[in-house]
This record gives structure tokens, sequence and C-alpha cells, in this order.
């Protein structure tokens, strides 16, 4: 019988003995199947949460965002000095985000791998990308302004999550980790209610960039490359694309030291 048959017998016999033997053919025939060379090894998603759920939470992350962009811009123009300008990223790059965060890792903790619900909530709060700040300094006074422009936005309450001074240093995060500038991983503290019951609005984070026009101008190029890493034709030659492009947008006096 085959493993349908075998099934039916399982499910509807009478006879527990019938079904044990049924269930031992069924194991049996089941282990006579080879199993490929490192199959095994093939990663499991971490969880299995469903698209539909992953969109609206995609689509809470950049609703929250285009609200605190709309406040943030006219107060960090008010506290640097510098208007920044607000880049938001769309709903089905934010989705393809969050698909890779709740498949790759548990964050939830203690609530287990498989709640689904509380990896979204964890990780709809782990996305500063959905909301970029970049202010574009002075070339020639770059760094001394980042330094004093760093000072004021990490001294107006925000949290500070974590920094990369991408004038040296790549990321192995999932976005943007070649891209250049020092770049300010921050959030909000009491953003506001957002109206949605089942998430913590408590911090919603955004990451403040402190560019060059050179480096701003050269974002989203390095952000295309970055991307490409993930595919097997383009894998080759990443890091040479990567570093050329790079290489174009001239670093400024000192660049290099800033934290």
């Amino acid at each position: 019988m085959d493993s349908h048959d075998l099934y039916e017998v399982i499910r509807a016999a009478m006879d527990p003995d019938e079904k044990r033997k049924a269930w031992d053919q069924h194991c049996a025939n089941a282990s006579a199947i080879p199993v490929p060379e490192g199959v095994l090894e093939i990663p499991k998603p971490k969880s299995y949460s469903l698209p539909c759920d992953q969109r609206m939470y995609a689509e809470l992350a950049v609703s929250r965002a285009m609200k605190l962009g709309d406040a943030l811009v006219p107060k960090c123009a008010e506290l640097t000095g510098v208007t920044p300008e607000a880049v938001l990223m769309s709903v089905s790059e934010v989705e393809a985000m969050l698909t890779a965060m709740v498949e790759e890792g548990d964050l939830d903790g203690g609530d287990g791998p498989d709640d689904e619900s509380a990896e979204l909530k964890v990780a709809v709060n782990r996305l500063p990308d959905v909301l970029k700040l970049t202010f574009t300094l002075p070339t020639e006074t770059y760094t001394q302004a980042a330094k004093e422009t760093a000072v004021k936005l990490r001294g107006a309450g925000f949290t500070e999550q974590g920094m990369r001074n991408g004038w040296t240093t790549l990321s192995d995060r999932s976005y943007a980790g070649g891209t250049l500038g020092l770049r300010l991983l921050l959030s909000t503290k009491g953003a506001g209610d957002d109206g949605v019951a089942f998430t913590d609005d408590s911090c919603v984070p955004f990451v403040a960039v402190l560019a060059t026009a050179e480096s701003a101008a050269a974002e989203a190029g390095l952000v295309e490359c970055w991307e490409t890493r993930k595919t097997k034709a383009a894998r080759a030659d990443f890091a040479q694309r990567m570093a050329a492009l790079r290489a174009k947008v001239p670093t400024p006096e000192g660049a290099t030291t800033l934290a």
C-alpha cells in the first residue's frame, strides 16, 4: 500500500493491531527513502507568521514613521540648525525586512519561537531604516559639524540604540550596510499612542544620517549594491563593486575618527 492507503487505515481502522501494523509499514516506507546529502542542514524558518500579518505590521511601521517624520523634521531643524530630509521606506520594502527578521531569528525571548504575534511585535520596533533623516553637512567642515550635530541629537532625549561610522565600517545589518556617513540609530521616548493596542508605541526607531552632499547622493546606489550580496550571480564581485562605489565619494578630513 502507498502512503495514502496506509494513512486511511491508520485513520479509519477500528482494530488497534491493524492501525499499528499500518503505522509500522508507513514508517518503514519512509525510512527506505534516501535523504539527499545536506538536506537536513537547510535552515528552517523560526516563525510561520502569515503574509497578511506581515503586511499589516509593515503598514503600521510606515504609518508610524510617517507621523513621526512630520514631528521630527521641524524639531531636529530647530535643535541642530540643519533641516533634515525625511525618507520613508515603502510598505513592500518593510514587509520584506519583517519577513526576513521573523524567519531567521527568535526575537521574542521567553515567549517561544513559534509565537508569531510576539515575533512581529518585537520586529516592528527594530526597523530604524523605515524612517531616515539625512542631515547634509558641508564637506569642508564636515567632521566638526557632524560632532556638534551628534551631540545635539544625543542630548535631545532620544534613546541611542547604536551607531555606525560608515566612513570606515560596513555593517552586517540586513539593510543599508554599505552606506557612508555617521549613522545614529535612535528611537523616540513616549512617541504617543499609534492607535494600535497590540504593539509597543512607547518608542519608535529611526536613523539619523550625518552626510555630505556627495555621500547622500551615493546612498541609493550603495543600498542597491549592498542588496545584491544576497544573489549568487552578483556575490562573486560584490566586494569589489562596493569598494569602487565607496571610493568615488571623498572622505572628509577627520571623518574616520567620528564615534
